[in-house]
């Protein structure tokens, strides 16, 4: 029985790598996920710099909101 589960796991991963590679369509759905953290921390990093930037004095900290 886990032979069988083990086999169908890897028969599964393989089709998800042999689509990854040859569907760009694919490839861009499930990286999407990354390109949006990346700019989401590119917008928080863009905000913390512009809070911190009228505040030398306590570089670093939150202000309570």
């Amino acid at each position: 029985m886990i032979t069988v589960l083990v086999s169908v796991i890897i028969i599964l991963v393989l089709a998800l790598v042999g689509v990854w590679f040859f569907s760009s369509a694919f490839r861009i759905w499930t990286e999407q996920p990354k390109y949006t953290l990346l700019e989401r921390d590119k917008i928080f990093e863009h905000a913390m710099h512009a809070l911190n930037k009228g505040n030398r004095d306590n570089a670093g900290h939150v202000p309570p909101t």
